[in-house]
């Protein structure tokens, strides 16, 4: 997941440093990659505190620092009780679809396009479903659209859409600059 990251930040940094306007085609695969990856950690976030017994299996007795060094490497492991952290198993199961969901996304969106927000400022939500990823308070990437500017008015249609499709929350860097659309 760390690698989709890091490919991701070099992927944008063009367009964060105002070089490039647009995605570009080297670009593309790397963004899906990452609104996917986002995608499915969103829908996986609430499984972390779960076990699985693997019945017969005895394991380690690791200390927390371990376990995560372990992880961290890209390995598995069991406690000595014989359980294993469900995440673990989760992680491979997330990889699997956040590939699969990525070429999805290859084949069935035509571009990323890149929307700054000419004023005012985008929130982000809770639950990828919408096909935006944003990457600063005033830009982001909408699937299928073309680039451009958003004015103020836009802005607060788009945050009051992204505010109705979070499940428990969520963030803008200062909500006093981010407008919603009135009822």
């Amino acid at each position: 997941m760390k690698q989709i990251e890091d490919a991701f930040q070099e992927a944008v940094r063009p367009i964060l440093e105002a070089k490039a306007t647009s995605v570009s085609a080297e670009a593309r695969p790397t963004i899906d990659r990452m609104y996917s990856l986002w995608y499915w950690r969103a829908r996986y976030r609430d499984l972390e505190s779960q076990e699985i017994d693997l019945k017969g299996i005895v394991g380690s007795n690791l200390s927390l620092e371990q376990e995560e060094n372990l992880e961290s490497n890209g390995y598995m492991f069991a406690r000595a009780n014989g359980k294993m952290p469900a995440r673990q198993m989760n992680g491979v199961t997330l990889m699997i679809r956040t590939y699969r969901y990525a070429d999805y996304l290859t084949n069935t969106i035509s571009r990323w396009g890149v929307i700054r927000a000419r004023a005012g400022e985008f929130i982000v939500p809770d639950m990828p479903w919408h096909g935006v990823l944003p990457l600063t308070p005033q830009l982001a990437f909408i699937n299928s659209a073309p680039d451009g500017l958003f004015t103020e008015e836009s802005v607060a249609e788009f945050n009051s859409a992204m505010r109705a499709g979070s499940e428990n929350y969520f963030f803008a860097r200062d909500f006093r600059c981010s407008p919603f659309s009135l009822p």
